[in-house]
């Protein structure tokens, strides 16, 4: 029953090839020690589109700008 901020991801990952959708949730801010059996998600605001990203540098570097504009946007909220 505890809300939590986090960024997600649905779709494709380019940056390792895998063209199959997956879904990915980023606990912002929190150490999940057990994986839940079930979460519920509300999506807030669509932050950008999938595009290609040429490494995994330059994917951390995302990740860490998407969890950043995340957490302002849900800082509201």
């Amino acid at each position: 029953g505890e809300k939590m901020p986090a960024a997600i991801h649905y779709g494709p990952v380019p940056v390792f090839e895998v063209e199959q959708a997956s879904l990915e949730v980023h606990i912002i801010d929190a150490d999940i020690i057990e994986t839940p059996e079930e979460i519920s998600i509300e999506l807030v605001k669509r932050l950008r589109d999938i595009g290609h990203i040429p490494s995994i540098e330059a994917l951390k570097k995302q990740i860490g700008e998407d969890v950043s504009a995340a957490r302002e946007i849900l800082r509201g909220v």
